[in-house]
C-alpha cells in the first residue's frame, strides 16, 4: 500500500498490525502563493514516522497519491475512514490557506456569524453553485464518522482563520473573504441532500484533540528560517516540541498540554504575532487517549549566553518574587523527584517571564533541553478543613492537610464555618460541606484509610479551587453589556430559570443564553461547579468564545442548525445520591482572549453534548492562584500594563438524582 509519494524523501517504516494502527493524512495546498506547504509536510511526516505513523499525503498532482483538490481531499478522507479501526490513533494534518467569512453585521437572524473553510488547490474554480473550498462544517461531519471507529484522533491546523494581514518578512496563510450567503447555501444544501450528518456535538468532538495554528480573529504565519528553509512558524514549532518529546522522555507520559506550552515558548521567538492553542482533550497525552493528573507547570530557559535562567511565567502566570520551583526534565512532574535539576527563586517578575537563581541539585550546572518548572513553594490564602475521628484519621489527614497548597487545619473556632468536615463514625469516613455529604467510604483495614485520606485530598482540593471560582470578583466595575440567560429545555422549548430555589432533576437538559449588547467584541467562558468538580462547557474554544457587537452564544444549540438541545444533568461520580446537591453555573466575561483552563478540575463529569505579548490583569492573577496554588499579590512591575476588564456571572439552583419531567420548586 502506497502512503507516501516518492518525492517525499522519507525512512520506511515498518508494516503495522492492523489493531492498534497509526495512520496520518497530511495535506498541503500551496495555493495563493505559499511557498512553506511542502517543506511542511516532509517535517511532519519525518517525524510522525518516527512515532510509527504511516502516512498519506495529499500534495500536488502527480507528486502524491491524493491531489489536494476538494474531490482529492475527499477521497483521501473516505480511504482513511474505511482503514480505521478501534484503538486506532489518527492524525490529520493541513498546511495552506484558511479563511473565514463573517455574515453582514445589519443580519439579524440566528445564523452562524462565522464559517470557516479551507483553501483546496482548485479553490480558484470556486463559480456560484459550486464552491470549492472545504468549510468547517464538513470537517467537523468527517469527524464524527471517523470517530464512530476510533476515538484517538488528532488535528493539526497550520492556517489562518482569519483576513488579517501579514507584517514584516512573513506571509500570512488567509485568504480574503468573499460570499458568506453562497457558502451559507453551500453548506444548507448540504445539510439538505444529507451529504453531510447533522449530529454534531454542541461543544467540539470530544474524541478529537485540536492544534490550531491561529484563533478565529487571528493569523498563521509562513517564514524563512535561518536554515533558509521556508516553512509554517506552527509547523516549525509543533515539529521541534514532538522531536523533543521523543528524545528526552516517553512520549505517552506527555500531554498535549506540555506540547502546546513548548510550541508557544519557540514560537515567543520565531513568530510571537501568532497565537496558537489546543483545543479538545488536551490533556491527553501525545496519540494516546489517557489523562494526566498533573498539569501545572511552566518551561524555563537560559539566556544571556548561559549566565541567567528565565521562568516563562510572569505576573500574567500569577508568579511572584520568592517564590520557589522545582526545575525538573521533560518527563518529570513530581516536586519531590529524585531526579530534580535545581531549585529556583524568582527574583524578578516581568510580564510573562521572570528571571530566577538557582541552587543546582545532583552535579548539574546547566538545563536540559525540555525543563520545566513545578511550583512547589508558594501560599495560597488556604481554606479550613475539620477533621473528626479517632487519632489514626487525625494523624493521617493533619499530615496531608499541612502540606496543601490550597488547605489548612481548621482552628477550634471554625469547626463548624470550615470548607467542609471529615469525620469517621464506625467503619465509615463521610465529607460533608454546608450543602451536602460529597463522599462516603467504607475502611476495614490500614490500607483502606490510606487510600480514603489520599482520595479525600484530591476531592478537598478540587472543593477549594471551585470555591475560589465561586468568590471570584473584579475590584473594577465594568459595563460589558453581556446578557445572560439560564434555563431548561423542555420538549424544544427553553424554560427560563428565574426562581433561585428551583430544582432540576438528572436527565433534564439545561442552555445558557448570551447576547452581547455592547459595542465591543467580549470573551466568554462557562463553567459548571457540581459538588467538588469544576468543568469548563464551553471547552471548544479554552481562551474565550469570541461573541462580537450584537453578536450571540448558546450553550445547548448546534448553531448550524438552530437545534436548542440542552445540555443533560448527570449526577457526579462517587457523590451519594440519597440527596440533592447545589449546582452553580458560572459566566465569566473578559475584553480579551486568556487560558482559564487550569480553572477545571475534571472535563469528565459533563457529558460532551453534542497579539502575542500579553500583559498583566488582575484576572489572570487570580486565575493562576486558583490554578496553581499562588498567593495574590498587588507589587507593581516594572512595565506599565493595561488591566484586563472582566466580570463574573452565576446561576445556583439544585439537582436531585431523581428523575421527574416536569420542573418543581422546594415547598
Amino acid at each position: 500500500m502506497e502512503y507516501y509519494a516518492q518525492n517525499f524523501d522519507v525512512p520506511h517504516t515498518p508494516p503495522l498490525s492492523p489493531s492498534g494502527a497509526k495512520r496520518a493524512l497530511l495535506i498541503g495546498s500551496p495555493t495563493g502563493g505559499l511557498s512553506g506547504p511542502e517543506t511542511d509536510l516532509v517535517t511532519i511526516e519525518q517525524v510522525l514516522r518516527r512515532y510509527s505513523f504511516s502516512c498519506t499525503i495529499c500534495f500536488l498532482e502527480g507528486r502524491s497519491k491524493f491531489p489536494a483538490t476538494r474531490n482529492g481531499i475527499f477521497a483521501a478522507w473516505e480511504q482513511l475512514l474505511q482503514q480505521t479501526s478501534p484503538g486506532d490513533a489518527v492524525v490529520i494534518y493541513y498546511s495552506g490557506h484558511g479563511g473565514l467569512f463573517e455574515k453582514d453585521k445589519n443580519d439579524v437572524s440566528n445564523k452562524r456569524w462565522r464559517l470557516q473553510f479551507i483553501v483546496p488547490l482548485d479553490f480558484d474554480r470556486t463559480t456560484p453553485g459550486d464552491f470549492r473550498g472545504i468549510t468547517d462544517v464538513e470537517i467537523s461531519s468527517f469527524l464524527m464518522q471517523l470517530t464512530k471507529r476510533t476515538d484517538n484522533v488528532t488535528v493539526i491546523l497550520d492556517c489562518c482563520h482569519s483576513a488579517n494581514m501579514a507584517r514584516g518578512p512573513t506571509r500570512a496563510k488567509a485568504l480574503l473573504p468573499r460570499d458568506y450567503p453562497e457558502v451559507w447555501r453551500h453548506i444548507q444544501a448540504m445539510l439538505h441532500q444529507k451529504t453531510i450528518g447533522t449530529d454534531f456535538f454542541l461543544e467540539g468532538n470530544p474524541n478529537v484533540v485540536r492544534f490550531v495554528g491561529a484563533t478565529a480573529s487571528g493569523s498563521a504565519y509562513e517564514k524563512t528560517f535561518s536554515n533558509g528553509r521556508c516553512m509554517g512558524a506552527f509547523t516549525e514549532a509543533i515539529t521541534e516540541a514532538l522531536e523533543l518529546a521523543l528524545h528526552t522522555a516517553p512520549y505517552t507520559q506527555l500531554s498535549w498540554r506540555r506540547i502546546l506550552d513548548h510550541v508557544r515558548d519557540r514560537m515567543s521567538r520565531t513568530l510571537p504575532e501568532q497565537y496558537v492553542d489546543v483545543e479538545g482533550p488536551a490533556k491527553r497525552f501525545c496519540f494516546t487517549t489517557s489523562l494526566e493528573t498533573q498539569s501545572e507547570s511552566l518551561p524555563i530557559s537560559m539566556v544571556r549566553g548561559g549566565v541567567d535562567l528565565v521562568l516563562a511565567g510572569g505576573w500574567l502566570h500569577g508568579v511572584s518574587n520568592g517564590d520557589r520551583y522545582a526545575i525538573l526534565p521533560y518527563n518529570e512532574y513530581k516536586p519531590t523527584s529524585a531526579k530534580r535539576i535545581a531549585t529556583a527563586k524568582v527574583r524578578r517578575v516581568g510580564v510573562s517571564y521572570s528571571e530566577v537563581s538557582v541552587e543546582w541539585e545532583h552535579r548539574f550546572n546547566a538545563l536540559p533541553e525540555g525543563a520545566h518548572a513545578i511550583l512547589c513553594g508558594k501560599a495560597l490564602n488556604r481554606l479550613p478543613i475539620a477533621v473528626h475521628g479517632d487519632g489514626q484519621l487525625q494523624k493521617a489527614m493533619v499530615s496531608h492537610i499541612d502540606q496543601s497548597k490550597y488547605l489548612r487545619n481548621a482552628e477550634p473556632s471554625e469547626q463548624i464555618s470550615s470548607l467542609a468536615i471529615v469525620r469517621k463514625e464506625n467503619s465509615n469516613i463521610e465529607m460533608k460541606t454546608s450543602v451536602g455529604i460529597l463522599r462516603r467510604w467504607a475502611v476495614e483495614s490500614a490500607d483502606e484509610l490510606q487510600q480514603a485520606v489520599e482520595k479525600s485530598m484530591t476531592v478537598l482540593t478540587n472543593l477549594a479551587k471551585a470555591q475560589h471560582l465561586l468568590t471570584l470578583k473584579s475590584r473594577i466595575p465594568w459595563n460589558h453589556g453581556l446578557k445572560v440567560e439560564y434555563g431548561f429545555v423542555d420538549g424544544g422549548v427553553r424554560r427560563p430559570l428565574t426562581d433561585p430555589n428551583y430544582v432540576l432533576s438528572v436527565g433534564q437538559r439545561i442552555y445558557i443564553s448570551t447576547r452581547n449588547t455592547s459595542r465591543a467584541t467580549v470573551f466568554v467562558w462557562i463553567f459548571e461547579l457540581l459538588a467538588d468538580n469544576v468543568v469548563l462547557l464551553s471547552n471548544l474554544t479554552p481562551s474565550g468564545r469570541e461573541i462580537p457587537a450584537g453578536g450571540h452564544y448558546k450553550f445547548g444549540e448546534v448553531d448550524l442548525t438552530d437545534k436548542l438541545i440542552g445540555s443533560e444533568l448527570l449526577w457526579p461520580n462517587h457523590v451519594p445520591a440519597d440527596q440533592e446537591i447545589h449546582v452553580n453555573e458560572v459566566v465569566v466575561v473578559t475584553d480579551r482572549m486568556i487560558d482559564l483552563h487550569c480553572l477545571e478540575t475534571d472535563s469528565t463529569l459533563r457529558e460532551h453534548p453534542k497579539h502575542r505579548e500579553r500583559i498583566e490583569t488582575e484576572l489572570e492573577d487570580i486565575v493562576e492562584q486558583i490554578g496553581h496554588g499562588g498567593v495574590r499579590t498587588w507589587q507593581e512591575s516594572e512595565e506599565s500594563y493595561k488591566p484586563l476588564k472582566f466580570d463574573v456571572m452565576g446561576l445556583s439552583y439544585k439537582l436531585t438524582p431523581r428523575e421527574r419531567h416536569q420542573n418543581t420548586k422546594d415547598g
